[in-house]
């Protein structure tokens, strides 16, 4: 199993910023896989945004995207509902 690190992000503000520091701090635990948990209302806007910056890369797994930065894989999530 990947040393996985889950954060939920609850809004678009600042997205670069917030994703290059949790990149940052996967890299300092030595983690492989970073994923992202978003509202539905967001989740595209999160996608395009990595999918366009030119340091991201992406691979397709079906109908799974990973997006690759470096050596980090970035999971995007839907959040399905809340409890």
């Amino acid at each position: 199993m990947l040393p996985i690190m889950t954060i939920a992000l609850l809004n678009k503000d600042n997205l670069l910023k917030k994703v290059g520091g949790c990149i940052k701090k996967c890299r300092q635990q030595k983690l492989e896989l970073l994923t992202l948990l978003t509202p539905p209302g967001i989740y595209m806007e999160v996608c395009e945004t990595l999918k366009n910056h030119h340091k991201v890369d992406r691979v397709r797994f079906g109908s799974q995207t990973i997006f690759v930065v470096e050596e980090m894989k970035i999971e995007v999530r839907k959040i399905d509902g809340y409890v």
